[in-house]
Order: C-alpha cells, then structure tokens, then sequence
C-alpha cells in the first residue's frame, strides 16, 4: 500500500500471543498476514459464502458509523470547499 499501512502493521499490529491482528478490506487490497478479504474463485467451499455474507454484514455497519461521523462532523467532508491559504483549514 502507498499509505505505508502494511509496514505499520507488521511492525506493531500482533495480539498479547504474537498472533497478527487483521484487517478486513475488499478484494482489491489482496491478503497478506495482516489483510483478509472475501473468498472468491472456483474454489469456494460451502462455508466461505456464509463468511463472506457476515463480514458484509459487519462492514456495512462500519460504513454507517463513518457515515454517521461525516453527519456529525460536516466539515470533514468539504474538502473542495477548503483550500490551502485561503480558508482557515487549521483552525477548522
């Protein structure tokens, strides 16, 4: 990732017993050990599905907290009203 993510992640991102915590992303950002996405392919057993269909489940409420904080925080989402000295975006 450009965002420099995965090597934050491999550096501090392992439970209490060493095991790697994850992150759940759709299938663009592939899987590594600390990204899972849903199964996908000619090889998808009987329970896959079903995982796939609860994680969608969680995701959607995820998106609606991130909706829910753009609602409360209106600001945050007027990135083309904010420009770099000529609007007081430090401040704000």
């Amino acid at each position: 990732m450009e965002s420099g993510m995965s090597e934050i992640l491999d550096a501090y991102a392992y439970a209490s017993n060493g095991a790697p915590l994850q992150i759940y992303g759709d299938q663009a950002y592939g899987i590594s050990d600390h990204l899972i996405s849903p199964f996908a392919g000619a090889t998808v057993t009987q329970e896959q599905p079903e995982w796939n269909k609860s994680m969608s489940q969680v995701r959607i409420v995820v998106e609606w907290c991130f909706k829910k904080v753009l609602q409360l925080f209106s600001a945050l989402d007027f990135t083309p009203t904010q420009h770099c000295l000529l609007s007081p975006i430090g401040l704000q």
